[in-house]
Formats: C-alpha cells, structure tokens, sequence
C-alpha cells in the first residue's frame, strides 16, 4: 500500500494545492484513488478532480475494472 502526496502544506497538514494518490494491492484486487485539487487542514475542499478504480478477477480469470472519476 504506497501513499504519496506532492503540494502545499503548513506544518506537515495538508494545504493550498496539491495531489494525493493512494495505490493498494489485496488478494489480485488493486485499487487507486486520486484527489489533484484544493486542500484545507488535511482534507480535500474546494475545486478539485477525484478519480476511483478498483480491478478485481472473478472465478473464470475474467478481470473487471471499475472506476469514478
């Protein structure tokens, strides 16, 4: 599980602009989540572009992509 975030921030918190992703593998299952955007105390706020995709791989080997942005 890798987390990464390149921005602004004010004694280590989260601030101004910046891009959060966090990436995750389980069990062949991965998933990412995106936030580029605003940041006020640690939490995205503001105008800002989230994305979601979970994959996963059923019984018959058959892999599926699921995703939001």
């Amino acid at each position: 599980e890798g987390k990464i975030y390149l921005g602004g921030a004010n004694d280590g918190v989260k601030s101004g602009n910046g891009v959060f992703l966090w990436l995750a593998a389980v069990n062949q299952e991965q998933e990412y989540y995106c936030y580029d955007g605003e940041w006020n105390n640690d939490i995205p706020n503001g105008a800002g572009k989230t994305e979601e995709v979970n994959t996963f791989t059923d019984m018959d080997g058959v892999k599926y992509e699921i995703g939001r942005a």
